[in-house]
């Protein structure tokens, strides 16, 4: 990739987990997110990488020390790793997850919300629905929330926040929260890695 990424942490050190049971994780798909990417200065060069605040900061680096003394107490070395998810190309705002690869199995920070910088976040967003002819405006983040509009296919909506406001629900469908025409919530995908229902536009 050669976008510029600001991370803002939210994972807590609790959420570091190895990869139990994965013969070989660097060769693990998941559904939604890009391969891992070493992270070396070649591939990071193009990377801003920051969090949003000191409770973000704090974790990262508990993360990272937390990987340091894996390594030292196996007397190995590690080897850092991060990838993204779909929606960081496609809406501008997403995730990342770091990892560092130890004796085979790699410890991982969860999913942390990412911007890319590379591009103009003074942009919009058009919908770009799979099913029906558009999306439903929705007062909550809910398939049972109050119905606000429906926005149809080509419609423009507007995002003030940076980072957007992003939520998975319990059944993992990711909800993103709209400024304009109308303050709402829309059903950015029925879940990770399916077929996005916005796309970047140009206003």
């Amino acid at each position: 990739m050669n976008k510029r990424i600001i991370v803002g942490v939210l994972a807590l050190l609790g959420t570091i987990s190895p990869s139990q049971g994965v013969a070989n994780p660097l060769a693990e798909t998941v559904l939604g997110w890009s391969p891992w990417q070493q992270e070396i200065a070649e591939v990071t060069a193009n990377y801003q990488v920051g969090p949003f605040s000191n409770g973000d900061a704090l974790a990262l680096s508990s993360w990272g020390l937390y990987c340091t003394e894996q390594a030292q107490a196996t007397n190995s070395e590690a080897t850092y790793w991060f990838r993204f998810d779909d929606l960081i190309q496609y809406l501008g705002t997403g995730h990342i997850e770091h990892g560092c690869l130890i004796n085979g199995e790699m410890y991982t920070s969860g999913p942390l919300v990412a911007i890319n910088t590379a591009l103009n976040h003074q942009v919009c967003l058009a919908v770009n629905a799979d099913i029906g002819n558009g999306l439903i405006l929705r007062r909550e983040a809910s398939t049972s929330s109050e119905v606000l509009r429906i926005l149809p296919n080509g419609t423009t909506v507007g995002l003030e926040s940076l980072p957007h406001a992003i939520y998975t629900d319990q059944t993992g469908r990711q909800w993103l929260r709209v400024d304009q025409p109308q303050f709402g919530w829309v059903s950015a995908a029925a879940q990770a890695g399916a077929h996005l229902n916005l796309q970047i536009c140009s206003r």
